[in-house]
């Protein structure tokens, strides 16, 4: 993940982050669209920016992952054209 993508998702207002799920431990599985463009390599002029949507997984009060963090972050693009898996 980029370090602009990282800090991105780190200024999501809490209230935007929206709980679709919990872990047997009490983490929570949050997403909340992310206000990003990325400054892309190629880009076509009828081409449509990527939407993406920040995944947060949030550990209860007094509890922590192993790396001492209670709250991981990662993303994800939903309007990209199917790719095969590998890195573009």
């Amino acid at each position: 993940m980029s370090d602009a993508l990282a800090q991105a998702l780190r200024k999501i207002a809490e209230g935007q982050w929206k709980t679709f799920g919990k872990e047997d431990d009490g983490t929570l599985r949050q997403w909340a669209e992310v206000d990003f463009v990325p400054g892309e390599k190629q880009e076509r002029k009828d081409s449509q920016p990527l939407r993406y949507v920040g995944l947060r997984l949030l550990k209860p009060q007094g509890v922590l992952f192993k790396d001492g963090t209670d709250r991981h972050f990662h993303a994800v693009i939903t309007n990209q054209e199917k790719i095969d898996g590998g890195v573009y």
